[in-house]
């Protein structure tokens, strides 16, 4: 934004009553561009006041010169239409930015909450479900090695019953050999085919734990690579947060600072030109200009002006959006993500895989 507020309406003395066009020439040639960009930034290498202008209003009516009624008009025109509205005009747009500054502060926190609710309804949504088979899936395998360890514990109970009822004969004479094989046939062969079958269902039951542990433990790591996605999208999202509001927070700080100097500034500019109206006044109310009450003069001189026209709002800075990264404080390579998501089948589950360390900024 930018304003334009008069350095002078006088060059000096009598250069204040030239002809009415030179004088209103006068009034817009002496201006300086002076403002506060949307950054905070004072704009301008002059500072302009109506303190001059006053000043010379004043030592006119010290004089006791005979201002011309027609020139009074021009500067009380000058005055109303076009510096006190200038003025006017830079306090609203600096109100105007203010309000940008501070939605745009806003805008952080609901671009934020946006990206915070995207991520609840798809990555949480998904984690959930992947945390959800995974779970499913160990709970079968509780079943599967329990089966494993009833089959195999049966061959065991059995194997462990085999006892060898005869002793190989001392020089192995054939009648006791004869009989030495008998003996072992009678024993041995009825419980080959038991073996067998026993055997059979321990190696099944053993294979198939071993197939499902392998598919739970990929849903395990599919689990754990959601889940470490989740927090860094969370992460991101905090991160980015943070950094917009710092930002905009330090841009809006910094364009209050330089607007209340501003104000200052407005409000003598305010004052002056004021005073200014109330001496033409005097002037022009005066039937005749040269025998205007000196308590007149005094009263413009020392009255008290309201500059509360400058005054400008500043509405409290929003405050930060909470960013709730509680969801996952427990995550993938600290001790509670275990006991968090594992504690109901901590003898089956693998170690996890650890997240990535965010990157440094």
């Amino acid at each position: 934004m930018r304003c334009f507020v008069p350095v002078s309406l006088l060059l000096c003395g009598q250069a204040f009553w030239a002809v009415a066009g030179e004088e209103a020439q006068l009034v817009r040639t002496h201006r300086v561009a002076m403002s506060v960009s949307s950054a905070g930034a004072v704009e301008g290498s002059e500072i302009s006041t109506g303190a001059k202008l006053l000043a010379d209003v004043e030592n006119m009516a010290r004089s006791g010169a005979t201002p011309e009624p027609g020139k009074l008009q021009v500067i009380q025109n000058i005055v109303n239409n076009e510096l006190v509205p200038d003025l006017k005009k830079e306090k609203a747009a600096a109100e105007t930015q203010i309000g940008k500054n501070l939605a745009a502060i806003n805008t952080c926190n609901t671009n934020a909450g946006n990206t915070l609710q995207t991520i609840k309804t798809t990555t949480e949504v998904t984690v959930g479900q992947k945390r959800t088979d995974h779970a499913s899936c160990r709970e079968e395998e509780k079943g599967k090695n329990s089966t494993k360890g009833s089959k195999c514990y049966e061959l065991d109970t059995f194997l462990d019953g085999i006892n060898v009822p005869a002793d190989l004969p001392a020089g192995r004479p054939r009648a006791q050999m004869v009989q030495y094989v008998e003996t072992m046939s009678t024993y041995f062969c009825p419980k080959g085919p038991e073996v067998t079958k026993l055997d059979e269902a321990c190696t099944t039951a053993s294979n198939e734990h071993a197939a499902h542990k392998a598919e739970c433990d990929k849903k395990q790591a599919t689990f754990e690579l959601g889940f470490c996605t989740w927090k860094t999208q969370l992460e991101d999202a905090c991160y980015a947060q943070t950094t917009c509001y710092d930002g905009a927070v330090k841009t809006h700080n910094e364009f209050v600072s330089d607007t209340k100097e501003l104000v200052k500034k407005w409000k003598v500019e305010y004052a002056s030109l004021q005073k200014i109206l109330c001496y033409v006044d005097v002037w022009l109310n005066d039937k005749n200009v040269n025998t205007a009450d000196a308590d007149q003069y005094a009263k413009c001189n020392g009255s008290y002006v309201d500059t509360s026209p400058m005054d400008v709002t500043y509405p409290d800075v929003p405050a930060k959006a909470v960013c709730d990264m509680t969801a996952v404080q427990n995550y993938p390579g600290t001790p509670g993500f275990v006991t968090a998501e594992y504690s109901n089948f901590l003898d089956h589950a693998s170690d996890p895989i650890p997240c990535l360390a965010p990157a440094s900024f």
